[in-house]
């Protein structure tokens, strides 16, 4: 087999292992989205020493095992993006995405292989520099989520990878999370937190740029808000979302009564390089990066043509 026959290994993402009920719905959705992006997906065990049970990781290449390194970025970007809309934040924020290339003579045909093997093997793109220490953090280092949310990481993916409006709405609401993000089992204590407000100028840059990555996301999808409520509204109905629905947790507002507030802050900003102390509060960067995650999952739906769940 040529030297240049190449597979790729989508970082960080473990495939679902034991659950119940058991589903086959994300090797389906995998599927799916690996024939809109013109690749075939594996699912090869990694075992590591002390030998523990493999997990499993996802490998694709393109057809005839070509190497292309632009696209396979483009194609991990979307997959990751995917979890980040289905699940939260993913990866390491402070490493580029590590699209790593493999010799398909040490993949095809196998259901397991060596992570030590994975390594002496494994090169990194686009200029990248692979030492033995950061080797190990890419090729061993996954996290292993619910099933349904990567079924729904890789439903994403593919509207991601056909729709470039999605997928910079999706890469603005990951840097929105990357700055701020509370679980779901932490959002009530943070939803009462209608007055607290930054206490240090840093922490007032790290909401500022939650909440400004958060409007890119909504912009991203519905273009930036009309000041005619007629054409604003006809825009949120694109996308399948009705202008007047209630959102929020502790109080609730119309959706588009909270877009057209992020919408003020943001201009705030824009026109004095910064918003007063007061301006922003915890709870509302959270009401906001909830209003845009639900925009970017409705247009992602609305080009899908299905929900992703």
């Amino acid at each position: 087999m040529s030297a240049d026959k190449t597979f790729y290994l989508v970082p960080y993402l473990g495939v679902p292992g034991n659950f119940h009920p058991p589903s086959r719905k994300h090797i389906v959705q995998a599927n799916r989205a690996a024939r809109a992006m013109g690749i075939q997906v594996l699912r090869i065990g990694i075992q590591t020493q002390p030998r523990y049970s493999p997990n499993q990781r996802y490998f694709f290449r393109f057809p005839r095992f070509r190497p292309d390194d632009t696209k396979a970025l483009r194609i991990c970007e979307c997959i990751l993006y995917g979890v980040a809309v289905s699940w939260g934040p993913f990866g390491d924020p402070d490493y580029p995405i590590p699209v790593v290339r493999i010799p398909a003579s040490m993949i095809k045909g196998k259901q397991e292989i060596e992570n030590d093997d994975l390594e002496k093997g494994a090169k990194l793109i686009k200029g990248q520099v692979l030492t033995h220490e950061s080797s190990q953090s890419i090729t061993g280092k996954v996290s292993f989520i619910a099933h349904f949310h990567v079924s729904a990481a890789w439903s994403i993916s593919r509207a991601l990878y056909e729709n470039p409006s999605l997928y910079n709405g999706s890469r603005f609401l990951d840097s929105s999370q990357h700055d701020f993000f509370v679980y779901p089992g932490q959002i009530r204590e943070v939803a009462s937190l209608t007055e607290q407000t930054a206490e240090s100028g840093r922490e007032q840059s790290i909401l500022e740029d939650a909440l400004l990555n958060a409007f890119r996301a909504v912009e991203a999808v519905i273009g930036d808000p009309p000041s005619d409520n007629r054409k604003f509204f006809d825009k949120l109905r694109s996308v399948g979302v009705d202008p007047k629905e209630p959102v929020g947790f502790e109080s609730t507002k119309r959706i588009s009564d909270v877009i057209r507030d992020m919408n003020r802050v943001r201009d705030k900003k824009s026109a004095h390089g910064g918003t007063p102390d007061r301006d922003i509060a915890v709870a509302d960067v959270l009401e906001f990066q909830h209003c845009a995650r639900y925009i970017l999952i409705c247009g992602i739906e609305a080009h899908l043509g299905e929900s992703i769940h």
